[in-house]
């Protein structure tokens, strides 16, 4: 059997330019509000991460730590978005 959807390649140009205007908006918006969530969840880990120090409160820093880590890595990978969808794109298209 054949495969049906050989050559077939998705495209939401058929809905036109001003759907793919306001879809990369949104999609910008959206992403932009998540990169600077992380952010502040990252300041706000490595700010108490320096209060649990100064009040010599080992444990809370640890946890603190935890948290900074965690979010550092949500900003790399919010960060590098753009670059692991087109890396995944590139090696699934064949590289065209």
């Amino acid at each position: 059997m054949e495969n049906p959807l050989d050559g077939v390649k998705p495209d939401i140009g058929v809905l036109g330019p001003a759907f793919n205007s306001v879809w990369a908006r949104v999609v910008g918006a959206i992403w932009g509000v998540a990169l600077a969530a992380s952010v502040v969840k990252l300041i706000m880990a490595l700010y108490k991460m320096r209060s649990m120090n100064k009040a010599g409160m080992p444990t809370e820093m640890a946890d603190a730590g935890q948290e900074a880590k965690i979010a550092g890595i949500a900003v790399g990978c919010l960060a590098s978005v753009g670059i692991i969808v087109g890396a995944i794109l590139f090696v699934v298209g064949g590289g065209n």
